[in-house]
């Protein structure tokens, strides 16, 4: 009787096995995001260049919304920064005024608002995101423009953008893209002069 039961509960479990398999399959991302930046180490004050990499990782072609600017990855992707004041998000999704500005600065109307990619085919943009900033009124109703990632102080930063999987759906998800890491040092003090 032991047996039977046994062999009863070994079937199920190789029947339910390759149905999880396949819901597993179904649920992954149809693209991944990677980050690089060519300095890892930077000094207080410099520029944090990010090169960005969506590639369809599918086996068939699949629609990006919207063609990312090559000069403006940021348009498309959440960024998050973790440093020494805590975790920084700025969402081009969730913010109006900067969405206008890439919709702008991206042309919508000319270019075309989906790109198809091939399996294995890629989508590359780049962004320098020390140069983002956003704009907002003080209580006195002047307008303030400041920095969204401050990289000014010495310490170690994560890095990571995020890709929705449709611009459209409230339902999408974001795929994160690996994270990086920077480290900030502080600036040497400038050399005394010859005497």
């Amino acid at each position: 009787m032991k047996i039977v039961g046994f062999a009863i509960l070994v079937s199920i479990g190789i029947a339910i096995v390759p149905s999880a398999a396949v819901t597993a399959s179904e649920n992954a991302p149809l693209f991944t995001v990677t980050i690089s930046t060519p300095h890892e180490t930077i000094t207080m004050g410099d520029q944090v260049p990010i090169h960005v990499v969506l590639t369809n990782v599918s086996d068939h072609n699949i629609g990006i919304d919207r063609v990312p600017h090559p000069s403006q990855a940021d348009c498309d992707y959440r960024i998050e920064v973790q440093g020494v004041n805590g975790n920084i998000a700025y969402d081009v999704y969730k913010t109006y005024e900067y969405t206008w500005n890439c919709s702008t600065a991206l042309g919508l109307g000319k270019d075309p608002n989906v790109l198809y990619l091939k399996p294995g085919e890629k989508l590359e943009g780049d962004t320098t995101i020390t140069k983002l900033f956003h704009t907002h009124l003080d209580n006195d109703g002047s307008t303030k423009k400041s920095m969204i990632f401050d990289f000014t102080y010495p310490g170690v930063y994560v890095v990571q953008f995020f890709r929705k999987t449709s611009i459209y759906s409230k339902d999408a998800e974001y795929v994160p893209s690996n994270k990086l890491i920077i480290t900030v040092v502080a600036a040497e003090p400038s050399a005394a002069a010859p005497q």
